[in-house]
Parts: C-alpha cells; structure tokens; sequence
C-alpha cells in the first residue's frame, strides 16, 4: 500500500498525511503511557489475571481514547497549518478511538502473537482493492485516510474471537470498571516519559520541517523514515518475542542474562546486514519502489 500510495498521491499529500500522523502519536500517549507493557509484564507472570487485566485495559483506554480525540479536536481547531491539516489531524484522530480494541498486548503476554500478525497480515491484502478503487490522485488524500479503518475494526474483532476461542480471555467475566487501575497508571508513568522522549526524538523533526519547509519536504522525509522503520521490524519483533520471557525470568538472575545475551546476539547478527544494505543500497531502492519523484528521499534514507 505504501508504493501504490506515494506514487499516487505524491509528495506533497505524503507530507500532509505524514505531519498529522507525527503529531497524533503524541496524542496516542494519552491513550497508552506505557499502560500495554505493565499489562503484558503482569499477564506474562500471572495468566489467571487475564480476565482482571482485559477488563481494567479496555475500561480505562476506552476514557483515555474519548478525552485524546477531544483534545484532537481542540488543537485542529487552533488551524496552526490551514484547515486540510486540520481536517486530516481531525480524520487520522478517529483512529485514536479504536486504540482500545487492539488486544496484541494479551496475545504477547500469552506467546500468541502469530493470530495478530496473521490477521493484519490478511486484512491488509484486503486493504489493496480498496486502495485502488478509492485513490488514484491528491484530491483522494480524505479517501486514503478513511479507507483503512473499516479493516481495522473487521481484524480486531478476529482477534477478540481467537482470544476467547483459545481461552486466552473469559468475555463473559468481563467487566467495565476502572477499579484498581490507579496502581497500572503508577507504573506506566515512567514508561509514558521515556516514550514521550523518545517520540520527541523520532518526531519532533516532521512536525518542525512542516512548519519550515511544507508538506512536500515532509512527504521525503517520511519516506525516507517508513523505510527505515521497515528495516528495523526484525527488532522490534525480536524485542515482542523475547519480552515475557523475560518478564517470567525477573526472579532467577542466571535466566536473565542467558535470555539477555541470545536476544544481544540475535540483534548483532541481524543488525550489521541490514545496516549494510541500507547504506548501500538505500537510495536505489527508493527509486525502485516509488519513482523518481521521490528521488530526493534516497540520502535520506
């Protein structure tokens, strides 16, 4: 999806949806300061507190999710960059309140990432007729914002029926309550600053070149960065997979370091091909994906 788009909605448009996505993700911590680790930390240890846990997360999100978009939409109407951008931060906020639904920090706890994958893996196939019908220009960048989310609501509902039919969750122990949620709040706090420093690492850069620059700027730059962030999905799968196992392991030290150094090694042998590659290859491939209007992506990358 992301060739066909960028090669029919160009660089400019890229830039507009990119920016509000930049500026979204500081949005989506109100939602999830660290709320799915401690979950998936306290699961991993415990699974008879699945049903305990399920209840308090979709409760507490489910607030966090309405109070985010409000704040959403109250910052669009500041109109800081014209009203398309603050229609499309208005549009891309709507996902904001599906947040809640995404139950990948239970199947993690539970070492049963594979239904998750396999469900976005389908549903994005399905995405692509979709994506050809609906977009084929920059006037169809509303089309491409909207168009995702019916697909996203179908997987997460797979989701939800693999949890109950493999009784990883008792739907019918589930409760809407927010008692005992003040004490997940407490912990994640710290993790939501560290991410928080961490987005403003990674982000702060689009969201000031669309003020310096514009949008056209910003839709290189993006490019340059969803390519990155491709190369480095085998890390952040690795970090999933070997999180509850460490999280079983916090009482024996000798378990930790024997996990800690298989997952230190993975990353090494993973890391310096990839990083090879990209150096070498980084801007070829740029043009090969998404033509020549986004040549100017390729050093980036």
């Amino acid at each position: 999806t992301s060739i066909y788009s960028r090669r029919v909605l160009g660089a400019t448009a890229i830039g507009e949806v990119a920016w509000s996505a930049s500026v979204l993700s500081y949005f989506t911590l109100v939602i999830n300061p660290g709320l799915d680790t401690i979950a998936q930390r306290d699961v991993a240890r415990e699974p008879g507190r699945a049903n305990e846990y399920t209840s308090k997360m979709l409760s507490l999100r489910i607030l966090l999710a309405i109070v985010s978009f409000c704040l959403v939409g109250l910052f669009a109407l500041l109109r800081l960059r014209g009203p398309q951008i603050s229609l499309l931060l208005v549009l891309q906020g709507i996902g904001l309140l599906l947040v809640p639904l995404n139950l990948s920090w239970l199947l993690l706890a539970r070492e049963r990432m594979g239904a998750q994958v396999l469900a976005n893996a389908v549903f994005l196939l399905l995405q692509l007729p979709a994506l050809f019908l609906l977009v084929h220009g920059p006037a169809d960048v509303v089309r491409y914002v909207l168009y995702p989310y019916p697909f996203l609501i179908a997987a997460a509902c797979v989701v939800f029926w693999y949890a109950a039919r493999h009784e990883l969750v008792d739907w019918r122990q589930l409760r809407i309550t927010l008692q005992g949620t003040w004490p997940l709040i407490r912990e994640a706090v710290p993790l939501g600053l560290s991410q928080m420093a961490i987005l403003l690492y990674f982000n702060s850069d689009a969201i000031f070149l669309g003020f310096m620059q514009g949008d056209t700027v910003v839709g290189f730059y993006s490019t340059a960065y969803r390519l990155w962030s491709y190369a480095t999905f085998p890390f952040s799968t690795l970090s999933q997979t070997y999180f509850p196992s460490l999280a079983r392991a916090g009482g024996s030290p000798e378990a930790q370091r024997r996990i800690s150094s298989e997952y230190a090694r993975l990353l090494l042998w993973f890391g310096l091909p990839i990083s090879a590659v990209c150096w070498a290859l980084g801007r070829y491939i740029v043009r090969l994906l998404y033509g020549n209007q986004f040549a100017e992506s390729g050093p980036l990358f």
